[in-house]
């Protein structure tokens, strides 16, 4: 595959990943909507629906980082020697990521009762 081919094959998948995250954050707001009908009912089981709702954005959202951390990790080990300052702290950037959702993920599961929506 020349370098124009995988230009356009990056980009489409880029394409793709913006389309999750916007079904993410329609996700998010639909969960949103959810977590206002508890907020107002008291009703249970609208907290269970909003949090299983926020439970798989979370996890998609992980699914992602970890693709991104693999993503810059193969461009880190391509790029060329006068290039490779600026990929570490590209890696290092999605190590971050990946480490927020972490951190997201652990006060999601073990918070149910909070009346909010995760970070994407």
């Amino acid at each position: 595959m020349n370098n124009t081919e995988e230009m356009i094959k990056d980009l489409n998948t880029e394409d793709f990943l913006s389309s999750i995250f916007i079904i993410l954050g329609l996700l998010s707001i639909y969960g949103d909507q959810v977590q206002k009908k508890y907020i107002q009912t008291n009703n249970q089981e609208y907290q269970k629906q909003a949090n299983n709702i926020f439970d798989t954005i979370i996890f998609i959202t992980f699914i992602l980082y970890i693709f991104f951390l693999y993503r810059n990790y193969k461009n880190y080990e391509k790029a060329p020697k006068q290039k490779k300052e600026l990929f570490q702290v590209r890696l290092l950037g999605s190590c971050f990521f990946l480490a927020g959702i972490l951190c997201t993920m652990y006060f999601q599961f073990n918070n149910r009762n909070y009346a909010g929506v995760p970070e994407l």
